[in-house]
């Protein structure tokens, strides 16, 4: 079980990166109180720690059954770039073993199947030779400032191996509006709307600096404000609004 601490309002994206194989975690008592077990394998002593978060404390779960939301098993246009052993990264969701349900996600050798990529000063492709990479890219979870988050999941390993995951998070909802209103119904596809204090949104186009509004609620979606008209009180975006707005919400 690890804790993770956001600090930002963030829209939270669950990346994974692997050595080879996957390490066990331990488990919990029957009074959810963690237990500490430990073993030996030749000169070295391995630790485990772990409890089972409880069914009212689950924001949301996932596995890799049909119908879940399953991690993308490419790293950035792998399929673009790599030769096809390397696409996925050596993993393929299988039915050979499961903890739960039918389906689980196997890696296998990542040395000679790593996806994770980058280019060197020339362009070159330059391929990490022992790390796989999987993502949720498109699972999104927006939360408040200052949550605390606790990720678990259960692996095992044939062998020796690693498996790191990490969040990325940026502007995530409708949760910042300015003191700018819009002074008429914005609908889908709009580019060009009537807001108050145009001289805001005029101060940042002078400037040569962009403005990134939402363009629908929810969901986080954004475009920039190009132009301004202050005689007509209208701003106009590079593209177009995803969503609808009321006279009177805030940009």
């Amino acid at each position: 079980l690890v804790q993770i601490r956001c600090n930002i309002h963030t829209i939270f994206t669950i990346m994974f990166l692997s050595f080879v194989a996957l390490i066990t975690s331990g488990f919990a008592s029957s009074d959810n109180k963690p237990i500490l077990t430990a073993s030996q394998s030749s000169g070295y002593v391995k630790l485990e720690w772990a409890v089972e978060m409880l069914e009212e404390d689950i924001l949301y779960k996932t596995g890799f059954e049909e119908g879940d939301v399953l991690p993308n098993l490419n790293y950035s246009s792998s399929e673009t770039y790599l030769p096809e052993n390397r696409w996925y990264g050596g993993q393929t969701f299988t039915t050979k073993s499961s903890y739960s349900g039918k389906r689980s996600l196997e890696i296998k050798n990542t040395y000679k199947n790593s996806n994770l990529y980058n280019f060197d000063l020339d362009g070159n492709v330059k391929v990490n030779e022992s790390v796989t990479w999987a993502d949720f890219r498109d699972a999104r979870y927006y939360m408040e400032n200052g949550t605390d988050l606790s990720l678990s999941f259960r692996m095992k390993t044939t062998g020796i191996g690693e498996v790191n995951f990490g969040g990325e998070g940026g502007t995530a909802d409708y949760g910042r509006p300015l003191e700018a209103t819009f002074l008429e119904d914005v609908n889908v596809g709009e580019k060009t709307v009537k807001v108050s204090d145009v001289s805001f949104f005029k101060k940042y186009v002078d400037e040569g600096r962009r403005l990134h509004l939402a363009t629908r609620k929810g969901r986080y979606a954004y475009a920039y404000v190009e132009e301004v008209d202050t005689k007509k009180s209208t701003i106009t975006l590079s593209q177009g609004f995803t969503g609808e707005f009321k006279k009177g919400d805030n940009v």
